[in-house]
């Protein structure tokens, strides 16, 4: 890769990663968000829930292995590579649209086998690319920053990041009015082939000297000698030595609680969505109801970013564990709520849960990397354990929202009972400290 911006300074950096990793997320959180409604409507039904599922379970293991790969292959050149497989997404979607819009679908629509695996090795990639990306951004950032800057350069990185959030959804909801949904996979695709541009032109964190440069380039040929075999061999036991951190009597309580949210996830993402169905007249467009879920999931957004803002002080001046408990009491309401409005069917009260929705899941966001840092003394090992956990649960959703396939209001009463007796999961205050905790609770 060439040397474009190395003279850089680390704050202009900064933003130029910031605004690749928002280009990338426009099109990636966007089709996350409205996925399983998009194959609905046209036809392929439970194919985007199936998809999401395949993606969570990679993730899940990518953000095993992603640490020690990304540290055999470099950090530029992970984000770059990662970021190519991803556009297989998109152009699955450019595909499946072409089979159902066009007169005279082409060849390979004949074929459900192809268009389905075709889409589960996309989701599948992807799955791995994006844990890929997130700790090759994390090594990268660590590098870019001192220690009494990281906190700002975090923060301006994921305020940047998150408000894609926003940017992503207003996309479709102007697009699925005026357009076409292959229309849609195209902008999409044109969005993430430009960041994949800039990845290729990311500068190196660092300003090396000539002997660092030195180093460096040992380094990279060592690199370039090893075979993908070779790096296997040393990520398997790496994956099973972080696994042996489930048995560490602090993580035990966080496990059920990074599952149990990891749940939510797949409920954001996979279900969601039938709040604004409901609250629709019946027999309206597709077009019209994928339009006014992106408006709902706008305002997802904006909850992400606005409390996204707050949440990090909270935790700084309130603690985790106090956090933790609001957290859990606003994900309560926001299930909650999410059972009134069977009743009410109201797109009033389906934004309200848009927000709701968003701000939880900053929430839970920043406390995983908080509890690393705060609980566990900012061990990566920990970071991907916790993300693997997480990324399980939502596979685990996935896989009941798939089974029952329908708006039951089974699944939210459920969640509600779950996270009223998460209310009462101890949590530790310091890895080093767990035989005083144990007898601590959250209320």
């Amino acid at each position: 890769m060439g040397r474009f911006g190395e003279s850089w300074s680390p704050f202009r950096k900064l933003i130029y990663l910031s605004v690749v990793f928002f280009l990338t997320f426009i099109s990636f959180n966007t089709i996350q968000n409205l996925a399983a409604q998009i194959y609905e409507k046209n036809g392929y039904f439970t194919l985007g829930k199936i998809c999401l599922f395949a993606f969570n379970i990679t993730f899940c293991l990518g953000s095993f292995a992603s640490s020690k790969a990304v540290d055999q292959i470099g950090i530029n050149r992970s984000l770059f590579l990662s970021s190519i497989p991803i556009l297989l997404v998109y152009i699955a979607g450019i595909g499946m649209a072409a089979c159902v819009e066009t007169d005279a679908p082409p060849t390979y629509c004949q074929s459900q086998i192809f268009i389905i695996g075709f889409h589960l090795v996309s989701y599948l990639c992807a799955g791995v690319c994006i844990a890929f990306l997130w700790s090759a951004q994390a090594g990268y950032l660590s590098e870019l920053a001192s220690t009494s800057e990281s906190g700002r350069y975090f923060g301006y990185f994921l305020a940047t990041v998150n408000s894609s959030f926003i940017v992503g959804n207003i996309l479709p909801s102007i697009v699925f009015r005026i357009a076409s949904t292959s229309t849609f996979f195209v902008l999409l695709l044109i969005c993430a082939s430009i960041s994949v541009i800039m990845f290729y032109w990311l500068p190196p964190a660092g300003e090396p000297n000539g002997e660092q440069s030195n180093q460096l380039l040992a380094v990279e040929e060592n690199r370039n000698r090893q075979s993908a075999a070779t790096i296997l061999r040393e990520i398997l036991p790496e994956m099973k030595r972080i696994l042996e951190l489930r048995k560490n009597p602090a993580v035990k309580p966080w496990i059920f609680f990074f599952l149990l949210f990891g749940f939510t996830q797949a409920y954001n993402f996979g279900f969601i969505y039938r709040m604004v169905e409901i609250a629709l007249p019946e027999g309206s467009e597709s077009s019209y109801i994928l339009a006014q879920t992106a408006q709902m999931f706008i305002i997802f957004g904006v909850g992400i970013s606005v409390f996204g803002i707050f949440v990090g002080k909270a935790i700084d001046h309130f603690g985790t564990r106090f956090v933790a408990k609001i957290t859990i009491i606003g994900y309560f309401c926001y299930i909650g709520l999410s059972f009134i409005q069977l009743f009410f069917r109201s797109y009033l009260i389906a934004c309200i849960i848009g927000g709701m929705g968003g701000t939880a899941d900053v929430f839970i966001e920043t406390l995983l990397c908080s509890a690393i840092n705060k609980e566990f003394e900012g061990s990566l090992d920990y970071f991907g354990l916790f993300r693997a956990i997480q990324v399980f649960g939502a596979s685990a959703g996935f896989t009941i929202l798939i089974a029952l396939d329908t708006f039951s209001p089974i699944w939210t009463i459920l969640l509600m009972g779950s996270y009223i007796g998460l209310v009462w999961i101890k949590l530790p205050t310091n890895q080093n400290t767990t035989e005083n905790v144990l007898n601590e609770r959250l209320i």
